[in-house]
């Protein structure tokens, strides 16, 4: 797992946001819409009511500070570039003043303001894991035929279920989309070759990977066959609440081998 150590200053007339992050959740090797891959932190901050999220590459780091969820969510976005170091599969080095650049269409709230970013993010033994897997089907924005690249595979482990999340990015219809594919392999009795179930999930995203487009979804009981530290995956994914009207369905079939593992 990585680790972050990192100190924010908040703005002398609102130091909410001033002093150490706190419970870091460090992804390197992540999957951009622009090719390369970048680390993805996202953390606590000393304010109870705000997390931070980091998206670093090697010019620049995006920080967000959020608060709520849903339609109460609220944010600002800050960007500095005092980046050296930067390896995105095995950490780097962040000391940089940072502005505001929230967007009009962002709602900020009462989120404290950030002025400066301090410290360094470790990758530890996080890799991008491996993937054979290939999409297939027609979709509203045109055919799908391939692997992800790039991609990062992360798998998790808890008493009730395994999950290999496997993200990248590919060409659909002359346009790049970012996929996100959710494995789910549920147990009963912590036997994972009886009485279980697997479940398959695929957002796809255009040019935002959190404003999701599409959803498609497989659920069956050989929809995933799981190993120690990878999965074969294979299936049907039918679209959720399609546009049109009438679903679009995605074949999903390979091997994936997890970057890195997290037991809870």
């Amino acid at each position: 797992m990585g680790t972050a150590d990192l100190q924010f200053v908040g703005d002398a007339d609102d130091a909410s946001l001033t002093g150490a992050g706190k419970n870091a959740q460090v992804l390197c090797n992540y999957p951009t819409f622009e090719g390369p891959t970048v680390i993805r932190l996202q953390l606590n901050s000393v304010n109870r009511d705000v997390n931070i999220s980091l998206e670093v590459s090697n010019n620049k780091v995006v920080v967000v500070a959020g608060s709520n969820a849903g339609e109460t969510y609220t944010s600002r976005t800050f960007e500095g570039t005092g980046v050296t170091s930067f390896d995105a599969g095995q950490g780097v080095q962040i000391d940089t003043p940072v502005v505001e650049t929230t967007p009009a269409e962002s709602n900020p709230g009462t989120v404290g303001v950030i002025t400066e970013v301090t410290g360094s993010i470790d990758c530890g033994d996080q890799t991008t894991g491996t993937s054979t897997v290939v999409f297939s089907g027609d979709t509203l924005e045109g055919a799908i035929d391939g692997g992800l690249s790039p991609f990062r595979v992360e798998c998790t482990t808890d008493n009730l279920r395994d999950t290999l999340n496997l993200a990248g990015t590919m060409s659909v219809g002359g346009k790049i989309a970012f996929f996100l594919t959710i494995f789910e392999y549920f147990r009963q009795n912590d036997q994972l070759a009886f009485d279980a179930s697997g479940t398959i999930t695929l957002y796809e995203s255009f040019e935002d990977p959190v404003g999701v487009a599409h959803q498609y979804v497989y659920t069956a009981s050989d929809a995933i066959v799981l190993f120690e530290n990878n999965a074969h995956v294979s299936g049907d994914l039918v679209e959720q609440s399609p546009a049109s009207g009438t679903p679009n369905t995605i074949h999903i079939e390979g091997d994936v081998t997890c970057g890195s593992h997290v037991t809870f």
